[in-house]
This record gives C-alpha cells, structure tokens and sequence, in this order.
C-alpha cells in the first residue's frame, strides 16, 4: 500500500524514489513559495500539502494527499491578497485595516464551498471537505486528472467543428443551469478553467468568490481577457449573475469554434469590430450563430440572460447539424397532407391536394428563409453588439459578417500568424526570428520531431492580431513512440521506475502473476507488448512476473 512518505511531492504518485519525478519532472526538496504552506503541511490531522499548483488574489491551491482514504486531492487555501498575511505558526493573518473584508471574504469563501459540496454533478470536480482552522479555510477537492481546453485545442489543430463541440459542451450548459439553480455563479468561464478528463468529459474548474472574478474588489482580481464580460471590469452598474456566465461560455465557445480569443469586453464598448470567418460561418447551423450573437452582447440588458435562455436558443442544432428548412418543410408538408378532407372527395383527389398544401408549405418557408438571408446581408459588418445607450432599432440580434478574419482593432495594422508548428524551428530561433510577437511556452508533448521543435501554437496560423500579442507554443518531447526495455529478471519496482523513464503513464502499467520458475519470485517474466515493441507513451502494459517461489536445493 501507498504511503506518504514514498509520494513524489509533485504529483503524489508513487516515484521510486527519484530525486528527479519521471512521471512530473518534480526535484525532490524544491519547496514551495514565500508566503504559502511549507511540503508535507499537516492540514485537520488528515490532509497532507504538496506543490502549489495554482495561486490568485483569493488563494492558493495545492496538490494534497488524503492519508485517510490514501488518494490524491485538490487543496484550496483561503489566502486573499492583499488581506492576509501568513504568521510563523502558519496560520493566516488579516493585515492592518483589512479585517472586515477579510472576515466577508472569508465567509463567501466558506459559503461557496458548502455549497459546491451539495451538488453532485459529472461536470463538476467533488468538493470533499470544507475545513475551518488556522484562522481561515480550506476547500479540499477531489483530483481530477486532464489536461485544459485550452492545451487540448492546441493538441488537436486549435478548433473543432461543431459536430465535435456539440456533444463536450451540451453537457456543461445543463451543469451550469444546476449550479445557477443552486445559487452558485463562476464568472471565470474559461478554457483555462475548463479541463478535459481522460475519459473525454469536460470538467468547470476555478470555482471562486464574487470578488475574485471583479476588477474593483478589495482582494487582486482575476479576469481572463476575451471572456470576462463587461460587468467584471466595473464599468457598468450590472452586477454578476447567470448572464455573466452565458457570456463567458458563449466566448469560450466562440474560441473553439473559429480559432480566436474575442477582444477584451471593455474595449468592445467602444470598438466592436469583430466578424466570424466566412468559411466557418458557413459550416456552422444558424441557431448556433444566433445563440453565439445573443449571448455575446456587450450591453448587459441585451444579452441571454440565463443558460436556460441559451440552451433554448441552440437547441436546433444539438441533436442535429441537418439542414433546418429542410426539415421543417418535411415537417409541414406531413402536417398538411395528414389533415383530413372536409369534402369527402376520392383518394386521388385527396392526395392531389396534400402534394399542392406540402409544395405551398415548401414555397413559403422558402420564403422565409429567403427573408432571414435578406436580413443577414442587410447586417453583414455590424458587430454582434451596440455600444451602451445606442438603441438596436430591433429585438434581433445583429449576425455576425462574412470577412475572413476577427477584426480587433481598425487603428492598428495587424499582422499574420505564421505556421509556426511546421517550421521545424525550437523555441528560442522562433523567438529570435519573429520578434514582432511574444512567446511563451504552454506545453511538453512527444512528436514526431526531434525534443526541443515547436510542434504547437494556440493562435490559429492565418490570423491578424496585434503586435507584442502572446502565442502560447508546445514544445516537442521527442518521438511518438518509446520501445519496451528489457525488464526481464527486474523486480516490480525496478520495472516501473524503468518504464517512468522511458515516459510511459503510471496508470497504464499493469502487474500480472504468471507461473514461471526460471526467474527469480516476482520478477518479471515476459510483457505485452513484447520487450522490443514500438508503441506510444499511453499505451496500456501488461507486466507477467513469477509467482514461484524457488525452494533452496538441500545438500547432503
């Protein structure tokens, strides 16, 4: 069994005893930063505190361990700067003047995790425990292994099409109408906050108190460029609701779907220059287009304003990217022609008269959508949304414009994406020979190329942004591939630090008892794959060691 002492403080997962983690990259003895918990913290007698893996103006978030249940967690320490200060006994500390702010802080902090702890949602991390000591609290969650939307996107091309995104986010739109239900807003919408399990389900991460997710709050707020709305930069009189959250989904929605991050809100107010590709507008259904322009307005009053709301409004195109007129004029037609005739005329006559009601149905929702393309041109280049205090003229929303771009700023001369991930270029030559923009790096994954060459970007090639923009890039690890070692005769734990190693997954490796006296008791015999086989780091293997035990010859 699993015991503390052996974990690697990094990832909590049983190393070997490595200095150095193969399976994270953690050195051994690295502490934590000034001002958060020391390595091996003992939290409630139970909870032990590892590395910090996250930290922000309300707190700081460490992978633990549970020495009770022996399983790795998320812990989440009330620390709100600039409110608190860390004491010499580790405890928390309110500094000068801040002690109200503090104390509401602290109990919107306390209330929130409660709260998280009372629903029971797949899309939704479980909150396992919410601890009250050492003058503050802590929200212990449990771990859930993934990676962010936003490296996935990366990983997969830096879009997916709608029929991809339909079934990962349908689910997520009816946890969010749950949580709202239950009283409890995210307003940190995000593909930093949203992380994909391994079982391909997405998870809403980041939850936090009010004040974290508002530019004018007491504690130092954290706000994700392009999709916090504009309420969350104190420039309206609206307050954080459901329809916060609706923008923050629809943007990060938006960003799967065309490739690019919405300019931040506040500067939409006054230059709302934006536009979807034509190509991509073209293959996405119109009442997600529709759904996107209504819940990505910036006046608050003329936004979705609930999730319900948005789900309503994309509904037609969660069971089915068919075309829509087509299926409502086989709709209609079967409408008309089940109707029963009035006159009592003869079969054929009555069957003349269904095909001539289902044609006149077809010819006027033809008409219709003949109007709506009319009003779509009408449109093409207005922004999704008017600046505050300009009437719209209409309850429509505006549809977004067939440039080939997003627009971000008229003043400003933009400037091309480059396909780094196909320049065979490592980090610092990107750096050094394309200057215009800033780099830094998102990620580590094997490829094809050799360890060192960029292989990824978060900014689709092809785009116009900004000089000085940040491009998140992925590094290549090395190949694709690894070749099983030669365990045979090794023990089981000189076995798992070997294939560590070598770079394949704690969780894929599998120990079998198999009968075989020509090796050593519990060494290994043989492994599926077969030693010398090229396979991919997340390959499942399969270890066969022996269950004999040799019995010492006796001399006479």
């Amino acid at each position: 069994m699993l015991t503390f002492e052996k974990l690697c403080m990094g990832c909590m997962n049983d190393n070997g005893g490595e200095d150095t983690c193969p399976i994270c990259g953690y050195v051994a003895g690295t502490p934590n930063p000034d001002g958060t918990l020391p390595i091996k913290t003992r939290i409630h007698g139970r909870y032990f505190i590892g590395k910090v893996i996250e930290s922000n103006g309300e707190g700081v978030t460490y992978i633990g361990w549970d020495n009770d249940e022996n399983a790795i967690i998320n812990i989440r320490e009330f620390f709100p700067v600039p409110l608190a200060k860390r004491n010499s006994d580790l405890s928390v500390g309110m500094t000068d003047g801040n002690e109200y702010s503090y104390n509401t802080a602290l109990l919107d902090f306390i209330e929130l995790g409660k709260s998280l702890q009372g629903v029971s949602l797949a899309a939704v991390p479980e909150v396992l425990d919410v601890i009250e000591c050492n003058s503050t609290a802590y929200i212990i969650t449990k771990c859930v292994s993934g990676i962010t939307l936003r490296e996935f996107l990366l990983r997969n091309g830096g879009t997916l099409s709608w029929e991809q995104a339909r079934p990962l986010f349908m689910p997520l739109i009816s946890a969010l109408i749950s949580l709202h239900r239950n009283g409890i807003i995210h307003c940190g919408i995000s593909p930093e906050t949203i992380i994909i399990g391994r079982d391909g389900k997405l998870r809403l991460t980041g939850f936090a108190t009010l004040q974290l997710r508002k530019s004018n709050s007491p504690i130092n707020s954290q706000l994700f460029p392009g999709y916090a709305a504009v309420e969350q930069y104190g420039d309206t009189e609206a307050t954080l609701s459901e329809a916060t959250d609706v923008y923050g989904f629809a943007s990060t929605l938006f960003r799967v779907l065309m490739g690019s991050t919405l300019p931040e809100a506040n500067e939409r107010i006054t230059d709302d220059k934006m536009s979807i590709p034509a190509k991509i507008a073209e293959s996405l259904p119109q009442p997600v287009l529709v759904a996107l322009a209504n819940a990505l307005q910036i006046v608050f009053e003329n936004r979705t304003k609930t999730m319900s709301d948005f789900k309503f409004d994309i509904a037609p195109a969660a069971d089915s990217t068919a075309s829509f007129v087509s299926n409502e004029v086989a709709v209609t037609a079967k409408k008309v022609s089940d109707k029963p005739d009035a006159n009592n005329q003869n079969t054929v006559k009555a069957d003349a008269s269904a095909k001539k009601y289902a044609l006149l149905a077809a010819a006027i929702t033809a008409g219709i959508f003949l109007f709506l393309a009319l009003i779509l041109w009408l449109i093409i280049g207005k922004p999704f949304a008017k600046s505050p205090g300009k009437s719209t003229g209409s309850d429509n929303p505006s549809m977004p414009d067939n440039s080939s771009s997003i627009i971000v700023d008229s003043g400003e001369k933009l400037l091309t994406v480059p396909d780094f991930s196909n320049m065979n270029l490592t980090f610092e030559e990107i750096c050094n020979q394309y200057p215009d923009f800033k780099y830094e790096i998102l990620g580590k994954k094997y490829a094809s190329k050799g360890a060192g060459i960029v292989v990824g970007q978060d900014i689709k090639a092809g785009s116009e942004i900004k000089r000085d923009t940040t491009i998140y890039l992925t590094v290549s690890l090395g190949p694709e591939t690894i070749t099983i070692p030669d365990l045979r005769g090794k023990n089981e734990q000189e076995t798992i630090v070997e294939l560590f190693k070598k770079g394949f997954l704690y969780h894929n490796i599998t120990f079998y008892e198999i009968e075989d006296s020509e090796v050593d008791y519990h060494c290994v015999v043989k492994t599926d794959p077969a030693i010398g086989s090229t396979v991919s780091p997340d390959s499942t293997i399969k270890i066969y060691y022996s269950s004999v035990k040799n019995e010492p010859e006796v001399t006479e």
